[in-house]
């Protein structure tokens, strides 16, 4: 299978809240990073099953209304897609796209980094938490906090799930 069939795949499993789906498409070893996480593994298949479904700090699951497939070169496939879901306690909603660039080897995807493809990180902040808590993605402390609170709560639905 291509590296775009792969990714194809696996971003349309995704719209369609098909967790298992995603997980199919994944190595083994498959590695993960994005503003919020650097995993690997099984945290990888957690994350994407906590992202597909209704969960406590979550009542919906994210939503992914669009994809596209922007370029391959071998096996390295870069897209875009968009994120709509209610973020934190206050349930504030955030609607961003994102730019991942994919490793794909035999029809698995090996690595995916995922990036802000429209939004600074100010941007997503302000959507994420208001002012003034926004001000802090001016300091590394805004993504070292992120990324704390998302391990948390990733390693938790983990344990729940049996990861």
């Amino acid at each position: 299978m291509s590296g775009e069939k792969t990714v194809r795949g696996f971003l349309g499993c995704y719209q369609q809240h098909d967790f298992k789906g995603m997980q199919a498409y994944l190595a083994d070893a498959a590695e993960f990073s994005d503003f919020a996480f650097q995993i690997q593994d099984n945290a990888v298949k957690a994350m994407w099953h906590w992202f597909c479904i209704p969960y406590t700090s979550r009542p919906d699951p994210v939503k992914v209304p669009e994809f596209e497939v922007i370029s391959v070169e071998g096996d390295r496939v870069i897209a875009r897609y968009r994120v709509v879901y209610l973020y934190g306690e206050a349930l504030r909603p955030v609607d961003y796209w994102i730019r991942a660039t994919f490793t794909v080897s035999d029809g698995k995807i090996v690595t995916q980094t995922d990036r802000f493809d429209q939004i600074s990180a100010f941007e997503f902040a302000r959507m994420a938490f208001g002012l003034p808590v926004a001000l802090l993605a001016f300091t590394p402390l805004l993504r070292s906090t992120v990324q704390k609170k998302a391990t948390e709560k990733l390693n938790k639905f983990s344990q729940e799930y049996g990861y």
